[in-house]
């Protein structure tokens, strides 16, 4: 099945982070989606990871982006953008990590898109330190 979403992940210096929330990613939530990780300033160790297998994605397309300089979360975001060849574009930060039982997120994440007047989704932080939850504001 063709990837209907590509989700951007700028990361630096977080390898250990990085790594839960692809492990989460891939076992806890299910739909066509393509990855991909700018390792922003990186010296190719998020590349040298999942090269060696540590990537327990088998199924889904990651790519690796090594700028060589760290452009910024919002740099790295617009360098990835560039890479889209898919419908839905979504940013994530390297350290969320994915409950159990999530598997219908992104379809119920990118139903609310389907309005004409819906533009964007976002997070609404009500617990900063801890759970997250969605708001969908009309």
């Amino acid at each position: 099945m063709k990837p209907l979403l590509t989700i951007a992940i700028p990361t630096w210096n977080n390898l250990d982070q990085l790594g839960w929330c692809l492990k989460s990613l891939f076992k806890y939530t299910e739909y066509p989606l393509n990855v991909i990780i700018v390792d922003n300033g990186g010296k190719g160790e998020v590349k040298f990871e999942l090269d060696l297998g540590n990537n327990i994605n088998n199924k889904l397309p990651i790519t690796v982006i090594e700028p060589k300089e760290n452009l910024g979360w919002m740099g790295a975001i617009n360098l990835a953008l560039k890479d889209c060849e898919t419908e839905y574009f979504c940013m994530l930060n390297d350290d969320v990590v994915f409950l159990p039982n999530q598997l219908g997120f992104w379809r119920v994440f990118l139903s609310n898109l389907d309005e004409e007047k819906v533009g964007a989704v976002n997070p609404c932080s009500n617990f900063v330190a801890g759970a997250q939850s969605l708001m969908f504001i009309d």
